[in-house]
């Protein structure tokens, strides 16, 4: 007789153990057992979480105060995984990698297990209370902070999983620091408190097959208004024109392929960087989905052959923009 904790606590301690330096899943193992487990400054693994999210900027350091994950054993098919992190600060800086899509293997249970375990991992439930997110290119810095961000699953009607991801008081700060990395003056933000609604239909191959077909993203806002001073233009202006110059040579080799080469021009290559920014782009939200093997050691799902076809909207209730060309004292 298989026990539901034995498969689903090895996948979640993996995740943790694969993005955190120093942890060892032993530790932790009994008190998840148990229904939750509480784990205190932990030091993310930079290098593990640019390949996995391939954004154009390169993390540099990362941490979280406390890790807090909770599973409902006794209700495990009616209530949701809830993961929670208390204050998480993530440190980046301006450069463009281009990397390939990799996604987590986990071998799966067999039998009846597999689409049981399968439907557990699926419906985890996110809570972020104070987000940290400070970009720093030479005396230009940009912060983001994020009071309370949630991610939850609306119902697990097969093949649709439907997820509402909301952050509270988001604020958007950009200001010029020193010669010794100290910032002087801060000036205003440029958004302050704002609340944002996004709203993520993923549509899937089958209820079987954990892949996605589509991806649909609504975003909701109330009020979103903008502020900047002359001096923050400028900093805005730097950062656009400061860009890295493989940021603009990287389509330059596209022309020159050849017509069989152009023909297949969706097939994953390390010698095209713009087919990998297409499959990157289209399925990095979906990269954090576990890709299960079954017993005889093949994966379940291969790699698409197109890029995932994005829809994306957005709804403003009020919007505005100021610019402050000086301020009266």
């Amino acid at each position: 007789m298989f026990n539901i904790e034995s498969y689903v606590t090895p996948i979640l301690l993996s995740y943790v153990d694969k993005y955190v330096r120093d942890f060892k899943p032993a530790d932790a193992q009994v008190s998840l057992w148990a229904g939750g487990v509480t784990l205190h400054n932990l030091v993310l693994k930079a290098d593990v979480l640019q390949q996995e999210v391939s954004i154009p900027f390169t993390l540099v350091s990362g941490r979280i105060h406390e890790l807090l994950i909770q599973v409902p054993w006794t209700k495990i098919m009616s209530e949701p995984i809830v993961v929670t992190i208390n204050t998480i600060e993530l440190c980046d800086r301006f450069q463009l990698t281009v990397s390939f899509l990799k996604s987590q293997v986990v071998e799966a249970p067999p039998g009846y297990m597999q689409a049981l375990v399968r439907r557990i991992v699926s419906n985890i439930s996110i809570r972020i209370h104070s987000l940290i997110v400070k970009y720093v290119h030479d005396d230009i810095v940009l912060s983001l902070n994020v009071k309370r961000l949630s991610v939850d699953n609306i119902d697990q009607n097969d093949p649709i999983i439907r997820r509402l991801i909301r952050l509270d008081d988001l604020t958007l700060c950009l200001d010029k620091s020193d010669s010794d990395g100290k910032i002087r003056f801060y000036q205003e933000p440029l958004l302050y408190r704002c609340q944002l609604d996004l709203r993520v239909l993923t549509r899937l191959i089958s209820a079987n097959k954990r892949r996605a077909r589509s991806l649909t993203v609504q975003l909701r806002c109330s009020r979103l208004a903008w502020g900047v001073t002359s001096e923050q233009l400028l900093l805005l202006l730097r950062l656009l024109k400061e860009r890295p110059p493989q940021d603009i040579n990287t389509p330059s080799p596209m022309p020159k392929q050849s017509s069989s080469q152009n023909s297949s021009i969706h097939a994953v290559s390390s010698n095209s960087a713009e087919p990998a920014r297409l499959e990157t782009w289209s399925e990095w939200a979906w990269s954090w989905m576990p890709t299960w093997i079954d017993r005889d050691g093949f994966e379940e799902t291969s790699t698409p052959a197109a890029p995932i076809p994005i829809t994306f909207s957005a709804f403003f209730e009020h919007m505005s923009l100021v610019y402050k060309v000086l301020n009266i004292l």
